[in-house]
């Protein structure tokens, strides 16, 4: 196995940016007026999802046209701020993609997106190589701009309704951090088998090895403040599937005046998983998670 914890400044992690779709709020780089700077950020990390990405972006945005008013109202609040210029940032990371990930989502700018009048930024990271979805991420939240800053999955599993929810915890709570769980659907979702048999095997790890109270630190729908999402990523090392677990120890430590806050979340399984594979390779990922794991607990300890 690769190092599981790898140099932040890592070769193999360069990426290009891109804007591939600007509305009317145009970004106006090197001004620190607050009108300039997203409410909110959505980072969305892809590998080879091209047949997926659309469909997902597809719901993203109509959840938004329905809940725009009362999503900006809500991270107003979380951030008590009322900003005159309000738009959003979205960022899709490409994590290597050797598929037409990139392609589509180019293609998706230039037709959907004109023809909604979409008034947001939208970014494409592409990194030079796979590094992993830890590194997807945390690329993402540290190129962001967004007073807000949500982390998405590509696939479309967790309905984007639940940002609402995510932002009112974000504001009755004193936690900068809100993770979407799945841990109320622990015995109702419908999984396949490999997934469950890997779902309660992780939980016991993670309490084994980490000790934790966050019920379900694995779903891809996490909203965090501009400030914590830049404390948080600008330390993280984790470049693969448990990069989550680090997050978790890292607000621990960071952020000690306030814990994660967990909300519940609806959430459907959607063909294409990643972990969808051969025995053998759901086997050396399995193996590489709890490798990461235990660097985490020796690192962190």
């Amino acid at each position: 196995f690769a190092p599981a914890l790898k140099n932040n400044n890592s070769e193999s992690c360069r990426f290009k940016e891109e804007i591939i779709f600007s509305g009317k709020n145009k970004e106006k780089e090197n001004d620190n007026d607050n009108n300039s700077i997203p409410l909110l950020s959505i980072i969305i990390p892809a590998y080879n999802e091209e047949d997926r990405i659309c469909i997902m972006l597809d719901a993203a945005l109509e959840s938004l046209h329905k809940h725009r008013s009362r999503v900006i109202e809500k991270a107003q609040q979380a951030i008590s701020t009322e900003n005159n210029n309000i738009f959003f940032e979205w960022i899709i990371v490409s994590d290597g993609s050797t598929d037409k990930t990139e392609a589509v989502v180019k293609n998706y700018a230039n037709t959907k997106l004109a023809k909604n009048n979409n008034n947001d930024t939208w970014k494409l990271v592409t990194l030079r190589s796979n590094c992993g979805k830890g590194a997807a991420v945390r690329t993402g939240m540290l190129r962001a701009k967004g007073a807000i800053r949500l982390m998405v999955d590509a696939d479309g599993a967790t309905d984007f309704d639940a940002l609402s929810t995510l932002l009112s915890k974000l504001n009755s709570s004193s936690s900068s951090i809100i993770f979407g769980s799945r841990a109320h659907l622990a015995s109702t979702a419908k999984r396949s088998m490999i997934r469950t048999i890997l779902m309660h095997s992780f939980h016991l790890c993670v309490s084994t090895l980490i000790g934790t109270n966050v019920r379900d630190t694995q779903c891809g729908f996490k909203l965090f403040t501009s400030h914590a999402a830049e404390q948080i990523f600008a330390n993280l090392h984790l470049q693969r599937w448990a990069f989550d677990i680090e997050i978790v120890v890292l607000a621990s430590i960071i952020q000690k005046s306030s814990s994660i806050e967990e909300v519940g979340v609806p959430w459907h399984e959607v063909e294409g998983s990643k972990l969808d594979s051969s025995k053998l390779q759901l086997a050396i990922v399995s193996l590489g998670m709890l490798r990461d794991m235990l660097c985490v607990r020796l690192c962190y300890s």
